[in-house]
Formats: C-alpha cells, structure tokens, sequence
C-alpha cells in the first residue's frame, strides 16, 4: 500500500492504476482494498505532477502513426467528437490512397498530396518517411 501511495504523490497515476488492478485482483481484504480505492480516488481528485525532466522516448504519441492521446482531446460534445473522428478517417482515408497509388504507380508524393488537397505533413504524419 505504501508503495501504491509513494507512486501516486510521484504522478504515476496510470501505471500505478494498472498497478492496482493487479493487486486487487490477489487481495481479498476488505480493509486493504478499501485503502487501494481511497488512494485512487485521492490521486484522481487531486492529480500530482510529475518532476520535470527529461522526456521519455516514447512519450510523444503523435510521432507514432494512427495513436490518439485521449488525454491529448479537449473535451467537447458529442457532435464535435463525432465530426472530428470523421475528418480523422477521412484523411486516414486519403493518405492511404496516396501511399496506394505512390507504390502502384509511383506517383511522387508531393504531387498526390496537392491533387488531393492536404499538406504533406499531413501524409507523413500518417506514413513516416522511414518507413
């Protein structure tokens, strides 16, 4: 328990949610779930952040293709969340196309990019250059 504690006062909240799932899951003492659940609680009501320091590779999500960071979303309705995950497959759907039709016909990328309106950031975002 004290290490569930230590690491959420760190702001480790998802890991060591994960953490406690696990551990719930072994215990059946009513008292020490009890305590797991009040920590949890705390650490969702008030959040702790975490030290600042160097970043870790894979924490930036939008480096890798096809990832949404929920946390990432700001929150809104449920119109707008439906026009974004729209606009997010059809430009899935478009990039697609474009690697399609660059591998088939070899077509330069820049090319199919302007033809079918989007930036070519936009297409790398979804098929990096090194891939």
């Amino acid at each position: 328990m004290a290490d569930v504690k230590r690491r959420l006062e760190q702001g480790y909240a998802v890991a060591t949610a994960e953490r406690a799932k696990s551990l719930a899951s072994r215990e059946s003492d009513p008292a020490f779930l009890r305590g797991l659940v009040d920590a949890l609680a705390d650490a969702i009501i008030d959040p702790k952040s975490r030290k600042p320091g160097r970043p870790k590779k894979n924490a930036d999500r939008s480096a890798q293709p096809n990832v949404i960071d929920l946390d990432a979303l700001p929150v809104q309705t449920r119109k707008e969340k439906f026009e974004w995950v729209q606009n997010w497959i059809r430009e899935g759907a478009i990039c697609e196309k474009i690697f399609e039709t660059n591998r088939k016909r070899g077509t330069p990328i820049a090319t199919l990019c302007e033809l079918h309106r989007i930036g070519t950031d936009t297409y790398y975002k979804w098929y990096p250059a090194d891939s």
